[in-house]
């Protein structure tokens, strides 16, 4: 396999934006919601559960990247051994078992080390990390759908396009 460059597409840098701009205005609504529950002494209690949530987020952000990677990795694997069926499915699996595995590794070890080294709460920790995995899902889903959207309407522009010439011509 080439050692090429892996670069992200539109759509994925546009999901793990939408991911970032949601991980900020989650910690931003803890933090109002425990102010506004506990009154102004609970500020620093709010950047706490904050904190947790932003880490949590951050592992989450982090997985959505490897995710990325991995996909791309095997597409380039299984192209790479194209002339070869057999091979080509089995080169083509082997980044996404290792993907997984490393992201089992990243979580795990990420979710011990805020837990135990930064004393986050282990609820806002895994908040952050299943709202941000939400998140992947929902935008995903939202950057594939526009897509087609702008594909499909390329197509009926260009077939109109192409009615209006067959009209033109017929008319001369």
């Amino acid at each position: 396999m080439s050692e090429e460059k892996l670069t992200f597409d539109s759509g994925m840098q546009e999901v793990l934006k939408l991911q970032a701009y949601g991980a900020l205005l989650l910690g931003g609504i803890v933090v109002l919601v425990t102010v506004f529950l506990s009154g102004p002494d609970g500020f620093m209690l709010g950047l706490s559960r904050a904190f947790a949530l932003m880490f949590g987020a951050g592992l989450g952000i982090f997985t959505t990247a490897i995710t990325a990677r991995v996909v791309l990795r095997s597409g380039r694997a299984a192209a790479d051994s194209a002339d070869n069926p057999e091979a080509a499915g089995a080169r083509g699996m082997l980044p996404v078992y290792a993907g997984v595995v490393w992201k089992l590794l990243i979580v795990a070890g990420g979710a011990f080390v805020g837990m135990v080294y930064f004393d986050l709460r282990p609820l806002f920790l895994l908040l952050g990390f299943i709202m941000i995995q939400a998140g992947y899902i929902s935008g995903s889903i939202s950057v594939h759908a526009r897509r087609r959207r702008k594909r499909r309407a390329q197509e009926r522009a260009q077939e109109l396009r192409k009615r209006r010439d067959h009209e033109r011509r017929n008319r001369h």
